[in-house]
């Protein structure tokens, strides 16, 4: 079992924790309105109650349709359906406390859809929103350095690869096991002119915790670097494997 497979456990367990949670309480609801001495706290119990329950029950749905949403643009790789999820969510989310999410979303969506330009502009309009947490800040510089190496500003992405860098002091347990340092320092070395070194660090990362859509950000990577070198045996190689991970999607690093 990989990584990601862990995880989508864990959030499946706790899933079923949380609705367990919210069944021992309307039991436990139910048992105070029955004891109750008199019908105004009767009525008190039940009114506050029920309001607990509806926001609980409430909150856990968007929570769901978050989830499904994340997993059809990560491990389905199905933007249009990512994107319907999205748009239930945003109308049912009244009291916006899916925002920061929907940021993330769409930096992740335009990036996908190969719109670079509007992926960096995306991210310097919400840069507050980015700088507040840890893990937000490394998305941040992260998308940028990926934004800038497929628009071929090197000097760009060489800066982000020096804050990028700033974080391989953090403690580990300060930032999200799922970012690869290794990752960042084969685009430094392709960056750096020295593509065949580069490709070779790529080919031998350990990609059994990425998901599909991370696979093929990489492999996309390394397509994009054997072009550079007319490496035609990789280019052909990855964007075979592109196409069975997209089932036929038009997913290649141009």
């Amino acid at each position: 079992m990989n990584k990601n497979t862990g995880k989508y456990l864990i959030l499946f367990v706790k899933q079923y924790y949380i609705w367990g949670a919210i069944a021992v309480f309307a039991l436990y609801l139910a048992l105070t309105i029955i004891k109750a001495p008199s019908i105004s706290g009767k009525i008190f119990f039940f009114i506050v109650g029920i309001f607990i329950l509806i926001g609980a029950t409430y909150y856990e749905y968007l929570k769901k349709l978050y989830q499904k949403m994340i997993i059809a643009q990560t491990q389905d790789v199905n933007p249009t359906l990512a994107k319907q999820y999205q748009s239930k969510l945003q109308k049912l989310d009244i009291f916006r406390g899916f925002k920061g999410s929907f940021i993330l979303f769409d930096t992740l969506c335009l990036f996908d859809q190969q719109q670079y330009d509007k992926c960096l502009k995306h991210l310097i309009t919400n840069e507050r929103f980015f700088k507040a947490k840890l893990d937000y800040l490394f998305i941040f510089y992260y998308y940028q350095l990926l934004c800038y190496y497929f628009l071929d500003e090197s000097d760009k992405a060489l800066m982000m690869i020096d804050k990028l860098k700033q974080f391989q002091s953090t403690k580990q347990k300060n930032l999200s096991p799922l970012f690869s340092f290794s990752q960042i320092e084969e685009i430094h070395y392709i960056l750096n002119g020295r593509n065949q070194k580069g490709i070779q660090a790529l080919e031998n990362t350990d990609i059994n915790y990425f998901n599909t859509r991370e696979k093929i950000i990489h492999y996309q990577i390394i397509i994009k670097s054997a072009k550079k070198i007319g490496n035609t045996t990789l280019i052909k190689k990855y964007t075979t494997t592109l196409r069975k991970l997209t089932e036929g999607e038009e997913n290649e690093a141009l």
